[in-house]
């Protein structure tokens, strides 16, 4: 016989108990976000020790000073003489003022050149560090990035000090001795129907010299003895604007400035300015040195032949 049906009940299934989370989501703690601190005015140098620096001169010790950057201020320290191990005090170290808006820390570089009264100033080494609050006031044995370390006392003030050191300009030596010049791709409007007779005219704090002409050209080059020696004003400081002219020489009629360009010289001894472009067109490139002595051999324009043209001044005369 067939199993009889089950009849029905008024039980129902009990509901699923609401599951824990295993855990409570965290609530997330901000930390407070101190504001920015304004540095003080001034960094005050009171003193400054360099130990084991690397001699860069030959037949004597260097002659090493410092330079002290925040930011694009700077300040520089006094020489000291034929020493590798020097110590500068207060009335030997500079203030640098601080670029208003820096906020701590304060990033301040110290760079240590060796001073050439006669060529550019040699690096000897170059140390970073931060001040972090406006009462720190020393660090010690820093090592620079070639040889030897550095020490300093210092304060960060609001008020720039009375008396502190100002390092004087460097000075120009006597002679510019221009040694070579080159121009590329001049215009040859300046003379129409042939190509140009350029020479170059220098100008250093108001005094002249000019170069001998190359006929025909528009890419000229010059070379010793075909380039002057400018002599410059006795105490003239460091830079020193040079003003070039390119001029076109005519036979017969007066001279034709065609171009011209300046450029700076920073120290003395040797130095080049490669590819300056031209005013209107083309560029010039120029290699010389800053010397103390009168060059023995060097370009003299002759004296029947002023710039204002109408008298042959070399070369062959034009049809």
């Amino acid at each position: 016989e067939p199993e009889p049906e089950p009849e029905p009940t008024n039980e129902t299934e009990p509901e699923p108990l609401p599951q824990k989370p295993d855990s409570e989501p965290e609530e997330a703690i901000v930390e407070p976000v101190a504001a920015p601190v304004s540095a003080k005015k001034f960094l005050d140098v009171q003193t400054l020790s360099l130990k084991g620096l690397e001699n860069k001169d030959v037949k004597s010790l260097s002659d090493p000073y410092v330079k002290i950057e925040i930011g694009d201020s700077f300040g520089s320290s006094d020489t000291a003489w034929n020493n590798l191990s020097p110590s500068y005090g207060p009335m030997k170290l500079p203030t640098v003022e601080i670029p208003e808006g820096t906020v701590l820390p304060v990033n301040v570089t110290v760079t240590v050149w060796d001073e050439d009264l006669k060529s550019s100033d040699d690096f000897m080494g170059t140390v970073s560090f931060e001040i972090a609050c406006n009462d720190d006031t020393e660090v010690t044995d820093l090592a620079l990035d070639t040889k030897g370390t550095m020490s300093m006392k210092f304060a960060l003030v609001d008020e720039k000090p009375k008396s502190k050191f100002v390092r004087p300009p460097k000075k120009c030596l006597e002679w510019m001795n221009i040694t070579s010049a080159s121009c590329s791709g001049l215009s040859g409007e300046a003379e129409k129907g042939s190509l140009p007779d350029p020479y170059l005219k220098f100008v250093v704090s108001g005094k002249e010299g000019f170069s001998d002409v190359v006929m025909n050209n528009l890419s000229p080059t010059w070379a010793n003895p075909k380039l002057p020696a400018v002599r410059i004003p006795k105490d003239t400081p460091l830079p020193v604007t040079v003003e070039v002219t390119v001029i076109d020489k005519d036979f017969k009629s007066d001279d034709d400035v065609m171009d011209g360009t300046s450029f700076e010289i920073s120290s003395n001894g040797p130095g080049e300015a490669k590819d300056i472009k031209l005013r209107k067109q083309g560029t010039l490139t120029v290699s010389w040195n800053v010397q103390a002595k009168k060059p023995s051999e060097r370009f003299i324009r002759p004296d029947n032949a002023p710039s204002g043209g109408g008298k042959k001044r070399g070369g062959k005369k034009k049809k």
